[in-house]
């Protein structure tokens, strides 16, 4: 199941044809960068120069070598490779230099597609997203072709003497500073301006404006990882709550020692009570950590100090939590958060019915709660998802008690603060056909205000529901509880008011419910 990283997503760009191994024209700047495909800290390399070389295209030429060992062949034998990270790292080498050799406009957008999960054994999902040819590259690595490609690339690296990876040269000066986006394009700039070339492109001061760096400078495989401890306190009787970052840490701290603890057990409990954890997994970082190259730029945005050691901040910059500890479980409660005038939400409540349909899930109760924000100081009661069956009118919620609401504020303004509370009142006044029977006429044409008085069921209720304040009283509860749950674009659920809260497209939520309710 897919969680948010530490890392930002990278944006795919079109890659310009870049040539593997060639000499540099005079005018342009020769970068040249070895690595090991599977290392964590040429990955991240990777990520910072392919963009960087694709916003200069005209004035850089790329040269990509690999790092590893080979074995002299017998006569007509075929030679035998050795890479850190195993007879995976080699083959990973292999493809990529075939994707280089015959897919060259196309072997940077690959390449960092295959970074994304570069331990994943599928690498042809990453080839049909850049257009590739799985057969042609699986035919070139698997035969001479590529091993004489891999032979080659070696050359160049011994010649280098590049041992660790990753190793940079910048006009065949080496390059050991941050390998972010905007310092190896202020790199390429700066060897621009040395050629004499005064008109520089407009990349070269967009990188000089883009914020502080995020990416590290040391490190690297081949150089000894700094070592360290980590604890990942995880629920390991929940199928989906296991240490999503697990592997994320590994590739940014290639050293880490990283153990497993059953939040049930005697440490597990200790540890959440020590931390006064509110979510699982808890990351507990050995203060060790401050010595590896990336610690310092994730300490402010990632990490915080505690007990002499550092946790990994939960939210949604960092990763989504599994397990809200404080919030008391509810079995077979879905809680679904909306946008009631976005396209997307109406494909996820057309799935969402069509599931409830199929399945005649007796034993599942729903609530449907809209995302908005509050934008001025307000004393609430806390909120909580309650329960509505499936047959039922909707959930009992609590009303503000401090008598001192917050303003709501939505993406499309006040006609969606209107269809908020239409369809809230609606879902806690009208039978759940009716609600379903609303949203099916009401979706077909969002952008028609006009559209929801002729959907609507005439009910007293539901209308001195929307005039009395009632609707926007049950919304702004709807804006504590998101606010609580930090959640910031929907759809998205929470399981039995304890699980999540999920990207609606980033599970397959349907198969989670199911693999819950079998425990």
């Amino acid at each position: 199941m897919k969680r948010s990283t530490i890392f930002l997503a990278l944006i795919f760009f079109p890659a310009s044809r870049i040539v593997a191994a060639h000499t540099a024209k005079p005018e342009k700047v020769a970068l040249d960068l070895h690595v090991m495909s599977m290392c964590p800290y040429g990955v991240q390399a990777e990520n910072g120069i392919f963009p960087a070389v694709a916003s200069l295209k005209d004035f850089t030429d790329l040269r990509l070598f690999f790092i590893a060992d080979k074995s002299t062949p017998a006569a007509g034998g075929t030679p035998e490779f050795r890479s850190m990270h195993g007879q995976k790292e080699v083959d990973e080498d292999l493809r990529q230099l075939c994707v280089m050799e015959h897919f060259p406009e196309k072997f940077m957008v690959f390449i960092l597609e295959r970074n994304k999960s570069i331990n994943d054994s599928d690498w042809q999902k990453a080839a049909s997203l850049a257009g590739i040819s799985s057969s042609a590259v699986q035919n070139c690595s698997g035969g001479a072709e590529g091993a004489a490609l891999l032979s080659k690339s070696l050359e160049f690296s011994i010649e280098r003497k590049a041992g660790a990876s990753p190793t940079i040269y910048v006009d065949s000066i080496a390059y050991n500073g941050s390998r972010s986006l905007r310092s190896i394009t202020l790199a390429i700039c700066d060897a621009l301006k040395g050629k004499g070339i005064l008109r520089l492109p407009a990349a070269c001061s967009k990188a000089e404006n883009m914020p502080p760096e995020t990416t590290g400078s040391g490190g690297g495989c081949g150089d000894n990882p700094v070592e360290f401890d980590a604890l990942a306190v995880v629920e390991t009787g929940c199928k989906f709550c296991g240490a999503t970052l697990a592997e994320t840490i590994k590739q940014i701290h290639p050293g880490v020692n990283i153990r497993i603890i059953d939040a049930g057990s005697k440490e597990g409990e200790g540890l959440i009570k020590q931390y006064d954890a509110r979510v699982l997994p808890l990351y507990v970082l050995d203060k060790k950590v401050e010595h590896d190259p990336n610690f310092q730029n994730l300490l402010k945005v990632s990490y915080a100090k505690s007990h002499d050691n550092y946790l990994i901040l939960p939210g949604q910059g960092n990763y989504t939590p599994s397990v809200q500890l404080r919030r008391k479980r509810a079995p077979g409660q879905i809680d679904v958060f909306v946008k009631s005038l976005s396209p997307v939400t109406t494909a996820a409540e057309a799935e969402f019915l069509k599931f409830l349909t199929e399945t005649k899930a007796s034993d599942l109760t729903f609530s449907f709660h809209y995302i908005t924000q509050a934008v001025a100081a307000a004393t609430e009661a806390p909120a909580s998802p309650g329960p509505a069956s499936g047959k039922a009118a909707g959930v009992p919620r609590r009303g503000d008690k401090a008598g001192h609401p917050a303003s709501l504020t939505a993406d499309k303004g006040d006609l969606e603060i209107d269809e908020d509370i239409r369809q809230i009142c609606i879902f806690q006044h009208a039978s759940i056909d009716n609600f379903f029977t609303y949203l099916n006429c009401r979706n077909q044409n969002l952008d028609d205000t006009m559209r929801a008085s002729s959907c609507i069921e005439k009910s007293e209720t539901i209308t001195k529901c929307i005039a009395s304040g009632e609707g926007l009283e049950l919304l702004r509860q709807d804006a504590s509880l998101i606010r609580e749950l930090e959640i910031k674009d929907g759809p998205a659920f929470l399981w039995e008011n304890r699980y999540g809260p999920f990207g609606w497209n980033e599970a397959d939520w349907k198969s989670m419910i199911s693999g819950v309710k079998q425990q």
